[in-house]
């Protein structure tokens, strides 16, 4: 009866309020209850979970990443050596005395839909399928590629760390392939090229690329409307195209 019932409570949020005498609910109810070769299955791991079946629940909740602000309660946007330098060649730029890093990337987060909706499109070959590009317009889906991009999983482990996320010298050896050459990170940095270390839970980007893009004069009719539409379509796309490149899936 008790493993009944938690099939019913997992189906119900899931799947669809439906009968299980259809195909659809039977296969549901059998993966809940497929065993492995030693005989565990997900009714047994939840009962035996340490802590009980409330802290199982309690951590899968926590792990999910249903918006921005699950991300950026674990995530630590860090600042570079030269950020009081960075921030007034981004300000002078923009002409915006008080844009930080920091609001960019919470923007990016908090925003929903694809941007640059035409470039997007023509760069969709080089993301993984493992990635469902239907759940673009939901709102959690930004965070979930970036926090998928730094650690592999696109949930939270809650005793797995913070993210780190924050802006690198792309001149230096930190940058790029490890014992690549001047002219190979001069490459991945006028591509905007990540460079992210999932062992460490870490995002660094081209901060040269980021005030390039506030360089260029967009209009309103062009592919990308403004610097912040360039900035997420920039973040977004090399999220995706990390995810299942450097990824144990």
């Amino acid at each position: 009866m008790t493993e009944s019932l938690g099939v019913h409570m997992l189906y119900l949020p899931t799947v669809a309020n439906d009968t299980f005498d259809k195909p659809e609910p039977t296969s549901f109810r059998t993966g809940y209850l497929l065993a492995c070769r030693n005989g565990v299955n997900l009714p047994w791991a939840i009962r035996n979970f340490e802590g009980g079946s409330d802290t199982f629940f309690s951590v899968m909740e926590t792990s999910r990443i249903s918006s921005a602000d699950s991300l950026l309660a674990v995530l630590d946007i860090v600042n570079a050596p030269n950020s009081a330098e960075l921030l007034d060649s981004l300000r002078g730029i923009t002409g915006d005395i008080t844009l930080t890093f920091h609001m960019l990337i919470e923007r990016y987060l908090r925003g929903i839909g694809t941007p640059c909706p035409a470039m997007f499109a023509a760069a969709k070959g080089a993301f993984h399928s493992i990635v469902d590009l239907d759940r673009i317009d939901s709102p959690a889906f930004r965070s979930q590629m970036l926090a998928w991009a730094a650690t592999g999983s696109p949930f939270v482990d809650p005793a797995g760390g913070r993210i780190s996320l924050g802006p690198i010298n792309t001149h230096g050896e930190g940058y790029g392939i490890p014992g690549g050459t001047v002219a190979e990170r001069d490459v991945l940095a006028r591509e905007g090229t990540f460079h992210i270390q999932t062992c460490h839970r870490s995002i660094r980007f081209p901060v040269e690329y980021a005030l390039r893009l506030a360089e260029v004069r967009y209009v309103p009719e062009g592919e990308s409307r403004d610097f912040q539409e360039a900035f997420d379509y920039w973040f977004l796309t090399q999220s995706l195209i990390a995810i299942g490149r450097h990824s144990m899936m």
